[in-house]
């Protein structure tokens, strides 16, 4: 990787850069190993933990029991992930992955959100993401394999899934307290049964709760002045308004909420409330979403 191309992030030298390179060399070749036995079981395992979302689905018991499950999943990763967070303070960065799905919701005469929207967003958040943080966003897809030498991604279609049909109940959403209400009823039902179903790859990570994929819903609109939200920590999905009024950060910005960061008052920070198009990411906020259960080394 030279040094024009690398991430900025990475523009330290001596030891800590050597033992960066050596660790990515290790993730590859386990995560090749992992690639190749996920690609064979995983993809039978997601198939039939369909039945396990079903069950998540369930209107208030299967929605709290899925979110205490996001819930003690975030607390266990967040404690394995310490040694990488001091790793980071002593300068020692080596690439991490984060999977991302994102589903256009329709509205009844089309799609919600342009694509070409919807990937400016998408490479916003892989270049935000990339550069600030050593973290590769990557297509929640079977036949994707990246590692820390790989260059970071282009946003393209295996990021998009645009449904041709849509429940009336995703179309226009609540943001912050009524959306966690919407996530114990219908709304949650539809969203868990969506995932499963057009993000399917993404089950079995789903349920151990390692690398789950982040799913992105474009919906048309919220009932207020919203345009994106999260739960952050008990939920893997997060909504953004689909429509080209939306900000070219807005998916930057709610991942980061869904990865456990909060709101920032300097105005270049990405995770600013109001602020347009927002990219800068400090090193505090780059070590914590690193130490998410979505960012994982495989």
């Amino acid at each position: 990787m030279s040094a024009n191309t690398q991430p900025s992030i990475l523009n330290v030298n001596g030891f800590s850069n050597a033992l960066r390179i050596a660790w990515d060399a290790i993730t590859a070749g386990v995560g090749a190993v992992i690639f190749i036995f996920e690609l064979v079981l995983g993809s039978v395992a997601s198939l039939f933990l369909f039945l396990i979302a079903l069950v998540w689905a369930i209107p208030i018991l299967g929605r709290l029991l899925r979110q205490l499950w996001g819930f003690c999943q975030t607390v266990i990763y967040r404690a394995l992930g310490l040694p990488d967070m001091l790793a980071w303070l002593a300068r020692i960065r080596p690439a991490k992955k984060l999977r991302l799905r994102v589903i256009v919701v329709h509205d009844g005469t089309g799609p919600v959100a342009p694509k070409a929207t919807v990937l400016t967003e998408v490479q916003e958040l892989v270049d935000i993401f990339y550069d600030k943080a050593n973290i590769r966003v990557i297509p929640d897809n079977p036949l994707v394999f990246r590692t820390g030498f790989h260059q970071k991604e282009t946003a393209g279609d295996a990021f998009i899934y645009e449904m041709s049909k849509s429940p009336n109940a995703i179309i226009k959403v609540r943001s912050s307290f009524g959306a966690y209400l919407q996530d114990l009823w219908i709304q949650g039902f539809w969203y868990e049964l969506l995932m499963a179903r057009h993000d399917m790859w993404g089950n079995f990570r789903r349920l151990i709760g390692y690398g789950a994929p982040l799913v992105v819903f474009a919906v048309k609109d919220y009932h207020s002045s919203a345009i994106g939200n999260s739960l952050g920590a008990i939920t893997d999905y997060l909504t953004v308004e689909g429509p080209e009024t939306a900000d070219k950060t807005t998916i930057a910005h709610e991942v980061g909420h869904s990865c456990g960061l909060l709101h920032d008052k300097s105005s270049g920070n990405f995770m600013h409330a109001t602020a347009a198009n927002p990219r800068d990411l400090s090193s505090g906020q780059a070590v914590w979403i690193r130490n998410s259960r979505h960012v994982t080394y495989f």
